[in-house]
């Protein structure tokens, strides 16, 4: 069973976002405040898609496999 990654506020092109290990999962905010504002308003919305499964395959280590 895979652990769900750390959601933290983290700093991207034109602002703020809330980010589930190298996944967006917020639109852009001005304000690390707005950013943490929206995080608490949609709280249970954010662990749910910090623990799907694309953000579990985008926070996956990659595997090369040989074809020959």
């Amino acid at each position: 069973m895979t652990s769900q990654p750390k959601i933290f506020v983290g700093k991207c092109r034109g602002g703020f976002a809330v980010f589930a290990g190298k996944s967006k999962l917020s639109t852009t905010h001005k304000t690390t405040d707005a950013c943490e504002q929206d995080y608490q308003d949609n709280k249970a919305e954010y662990h749910y898609w910090a623990g799907s499964a694309s953000v579990s395959v985008e926070n996956s280590i990659p595997v090369v496999v040989p074809l020959y």
